[in-house]
Protein backbone atom coordinates (compact mmCIF):
# COMPACT_ATOMS: atom_id res chain seq x y z
CA UNK A 1 0.00 0.00 0.00
CA UNK A 2 1.47 3.40 -0.96
CA UNK A 3 1.42 6.42 1.36
CA UNK A 4 -1.62 8.05 -0.24
CA UNK A 5 -3.77 4.95 0.17
CA UNK A 6 -2.50 4.48 3.70
CA UNK A 7 -3.37 8.08 4.52
CA UNK A 8 -6.94 7.61 3.29
CA UNK A 9 -7.28 4.48 5.40
CA UNK A 10 -6.04 6.21 8.56
CA UNK A 11 -8.36 9.20 8.07
CA UNK A 12 -11.35 6.91 7.47
CA UNK A 13 -10.62 5.03 10.69
CA UNK A 14 -10.34 8.16 12.81
CA UNK A 15 -13.30 10.54 13.15
CA UNK A 16 -11.67 13.02 15.55
CA UNK A 17 -8.32 14.45 16.62
CA UNK A 18 -6.09 11.70 17.90
CA UNK A 19 -4.37 13.57 20.73
CA UNK A 20 -4.82 11.01 23.51
CA UNK A 21 -1.39 9.38 23.16
CA UNK A 22 0.31 12.74 22.71
CA UNK A 23 -1.46 14.18 25.77
CA UNK A 24 -0.38 11.23 27.93
CA UNK A 25 3.19 11.66 26.75
CA UNK A 26 3.17 15.34 27.74
CA UNK A 27 1.98 14.54 31.26
CA UNK A 28 5.32 12.79 31.87
CA UNK A 29 7.40 15.77 30.73
CA UNK A 30 8.71 18.87 32.49
CA UNK A 31 6.89 21.89 31.08
CA UNK A 32 10.15 23.89 30.99
CA UNK A 33 11.83 21.68 28.36
CA UNK A 34 13.15 23.26 25.15
CA UNK A 35 13.29 20.03 23.11
CA UNK A 36 10.63 17.33 22.81
CA UNK A 37 11.31 13.95 21.18
CA UNK A 38 8.19 11.89 20.54
CA UNK A 39 9.47 8.31 20.44
CA UNK A 40 6.03 6.75 20.10
CA UNK A 41 4.57 6.31 16.61
CA UNK A 42 1.44 8.48 16.35
CA UNK A 43 -1.42 8.54 13.85
CA UNK A 44 -4.18 10.84 12.64
CA UNK A 45 -4.42 14.57 13.39
CA UNK A 46 -2.15 15.94 16.11
CA UNK A 47 -3.29 19.32 17.45
CA UNK A 48 -0.28 21.06 18.96
CA UNK A 49 -2.44 23.70 20.61
CA UNK A 50 -2.33 21.34 23.58
CA UNK A 51 1.29 22.35 24.17
CA UNK A 52 0.32 25.86 25.27
CA UNK A 53 -2.72 24.56 27.15
CA UNK A 54 -0.42 22.39 29.27
CA UNK A 55 2.16 25.15 29.83
CA UNK A 56 4.96 24.13 27.43
CA UNK A 57 5.85 27.76 26.77
CA UNK A 58 9.62 27.30 26.37
CA UNK A 59 9.50 24.59 23.71
CA UNK A 60 11.52 25.31 20.54
CA UNK A 61 12.33 21.90 19.02
CA UNK A 62 9.85 19.15 18.09
CA UNK A 63 10.87 15.74 16.72
CA UNK A 64 8.29 13.10 15.81
CA UNK A 65 9.08 9.46 15.07
CA UNK A 66 7.97 7.84 11.79
CA UNK A 67 4.28 7.00 11.95
CA UNK A 68 0.89 7.75 10.44
CA UNK A 69 0.33 11.40 11.34
CA UNK A 70 -2.02 12.85 8.71
CA UNK A 71 -1.98 16.46 9.89
CA UNK A 72 -0.08 18.63 12.36
CA UNK A 73 -2.07 21.71 13.38
CA UNK A 74 -1.63 24.79 15.58
CA UNK A 75 2.15 24.66 15.79
CA UNK A 76 3.10 27.27 18.44
CA UNK A 77 4.81 30.42 17.14
CA UNK A 78 7.84 29.83 19.36
CA UNK A 79 8.82 26.58 17.59
CA UNK A 80 12.08 26.79 15.59
CA UNK A 81 12.62 23.16 14.55
CA UNK A 82 10.11 20.55 13.36
CA UNK A 83 11.18 17.05 12.34
CA UNK A 84 8.30 14.85 11.17
CA UNK A 85 9.69 12.72 8.38
CA UNK A 86 8.15 9.46 7.19
CA UNK A 87 4.56 10.21 8.12
CA UNK A 88 1.43 10.94 6.06
CA UNK A 89 1.26 14.73 5.93
CA UNK A 90 -0.39 16.19 2.82
CA UNK A 91 0.07 19.81 3.91
CA UNK A 92 1.37 21.79 6.87
CA UNK A 93 1.15 25.38 8.12
CA UNK A 94 4.44 26.45 9.64
CA UNK A 95 4.90 29.21 12.25
CA UNK A 96 6.82 32.38 11.39
CA UNK A 97 9.49 31.37 13.92
CA UNK A 98 10.51 28.19 12.07
CA UNK A 99 14.21 27.81 11.17
CA UNK A 100 14.55 24.09 10.37
CA UNK A 101 12.07 21.62 8.90
CA UNK A 102 12.34 17.96 7.96
CA UNK A 103 9.21 16.82 6.11
CA UNK A 104 10.84 14.15 3.97
CA UNK A 105 8.92 10.99 3.03
CA UNK A 106 5.40 12.38 3.47
CA UNK A 107 2.51 13.04 1.06
CA UNK A 108 3.03 16.76 0.45
CA UNK A 109 1.47 17.85 -2.84
CA UNK A 110 1.24 20.84 -5.17
CA UNK A 111 2.82 24.18 -4.32
CA UNK A 112 4.73 24.87 -1.10
CA UNK A 113 4.86 28.59 -0.25
CA UNK A 114 7.40 29.81 2.32
CA UNK A 115 6.46 33.50 2.17
CA UNK A 116 5.90 33.71 5.95
CA UNK A 117 8.97 31.71 6.88
CA UNK A 118 11.78 34.24 6.50
CA UNK A 119 13.99 32.63 9.17
CA UNK A 120 14.30 29.23 7.50
CA UNK A 121 17.88 27.99 7.11
CA UNK A 122 17.23 24.30 6.33
CA UNK A 123 14.42 22.73 4.31
CA UNK A 124 14.23 18.95 3.92
CA UNK A 125 11.24 18.01 1.76
CA UNK A 126 12.62 15.11 -0.28
CA UNK A 127 10.42 12.18 -1.35
CA UNK A 128 7.06 13.94 -1.64
CA UNK A 129 4.81 14.95 -4.56
CA UNK A 130 5.59 18.68 -4.63
CA UNK A 131 5.24 20.46 -7.98
CA UNK A 132 6.35 23.97 -6.99
CA UNK A 133 8.38 25.72 -4.27
CA UNK A 134 8.02 29.51 -3.99
CA UNK A 135 9.22 32.40 -1.83
CA UNK A 136 12.34 30.80 -0.43
CA UNK A 137 13.96 32.64 2.47
CA UNK A 138 17.09 34.77 1.99
CA UNK A 139 18.38 33.01 5.12
CA UNK A 140 18.20 29.59 3.45
CA UNK A 141 21.44 27.56 3.59
CA UNK A 142 20.30 24.01 2.82
CA UNK A 143 17.56 22.79 0.48
CA UNK A 144 16.79 19.10 -0.06
CA UNK A 145 13.95 18.78 -2.57
CA UNK A 146 14.97 15.68 -4.54
CA UNK A 147 12.48 12.96 -5.51
CA UNK A 148 9.51 15.26 -6.13
CA UNK A 149 7.57 16.50 -9.18
CA UNK A 150 9.19 19.92 -9.49
CA UNK A 151 9.12 21.58 -12.90
CA UNK A 152 11.42 24.45 -11.92
CA UNK A 153 13.17 26.10 -9.00
CA UNK A 154 13.87 29.83 -8.56
CA UNK A 155 16.95 30.59 -6.44
CA UNK A 156 17.45 34.29 -7.11
CA UNK A 157 16.76 35.25 -3.48
CA UNK A 158 18.98 32.65 -1.79
CA UNK A 159 22.38 34.36 -1.37
CA UNK A 160 23.44 32.03 1.49
CA UNK A 161 22.53 28.69 -0.10
CA UNK A 162 25.34 26.14 0.38
CA UNK A 163 23.57 22.81 -0.18
CA UNK A 164 21.14 21.97 -2.97
CA UNK A 165 19.85 18.46 -3.73
CA UNK A 166 17.25 18.65 -6.51
CA UNK A 167 17.80 15.47 -8.50
CA UNK A 168 14.94 13.13 -9.47
CA UNK A 169 12.31 15.71 -10.42
CA UNK A 170 10.58 16.57 -13.70
CA UNK A 171 12.36 15.34 -16.83
CA UNK A 172 12.66 18.96 -18.09
CA UNK A 173 13.58 20.53 -14.78
CA UNK A 174 14.50 24.23 -15.00
CA UNK A 175 16.89 25.76 -12.46
CA UNK A 176 16.77 29.58 -12.27
CA UNK A 177 19.55 31.81 -10.93
CA UNK A 178 21.90 29.30 -9.34
CA UNK A 179 23.91 31.10 -6.62
CA UNK A 180 27.70 30.88 -6.54
CA UNK A 181 27.71 30.02 -2.82
CA UNK A 182 26.98 26.30 -3.34
CA UNK A 183 29.41 23.70 -2.00
CA UNK A 184 27.23 20.55 -1.99
CA UNK A 185 24.97 19.78 -4.98
CA UNK A 186 23.01 16.96 -6.57
CA UNK A 187 21.47 17.86 -9.93
CA UNK A 188 19.36 15.93 -12.39
CA UNK A 189 21.25 14.65 -15.42
CA UNK A 190 19.23 16.84 -17.80
CA UNK A 191 18.15 20.29 -16.69
CA UNK A 192 17.97 23.81 -18.08
CA UNK A 193 19.75 26.48 -16.07
CA UNK A 194 18.94 30.18 -16.55
CA UNK A 195 20.26 33.48 -15.24
CA UNK A 196 17.26 35.72 -16.07
CA UNK A 197 18.77 36.90 -19.34
CA UNK A 198 19.75 33.79 -21.22
CA UNK A 199 19.62 30.03 -21.11
CA UNK A 200 22.92 28.22 -20.71
CA UNK A 201 23.77 24.87 -22.19
CA UNK A 202 22.77 22.44 -19.45
CA UNK A 203 25.34 19.76 -20.05
CA UNK A 204 28.35 22.06 -20.30
CA UNK A 205 27.25 24.06 -17.30
CA UNK A 206 26.60 21.08 -15.07
CA UNK A 207 29.78 19.34 -16.16
CA UNK A 208 31.72 22.39 -15.04
CA UNK A 209 29.92 22.51 -11.70
CA UNK A 210 30.44 18.78 -11.05
CA UNK A 211 34.14 19.06 -11.95
CA UNK A 212 34.51 21.96 -9.55
CA UNK A 213 32.89 20.14 -6.61
CA UNK A 214 34.84 16.93 -7.30
CA UNK A 215 38.08 18.88 -7.17
CA UNK A 216 37.03 20.82 -4.07
CA UNK A 217 36.12 17.66 -2.13
CA UNK A 218 39.44 15.89 -2.70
Amino acid sequence: MDKNEKRKEIIAALDKSNNDSFSLLLEKKNTNIIELDVLESLEGNINLGILLEKGFNQLEILRFSPGNITSLTNIPQRIKTVTISDNLLEEIELPDSIEYIDLAHNCLKGEIDFIRNTLLTTIQISYNQITSIVNLSESLEELFCDHNLLHSLDLKNTPKLRTLHCNYNDAKFVLNDLPDTLIDTRFPENIIQTDNKKTKTPKNYLDSVRTYFNYKNR
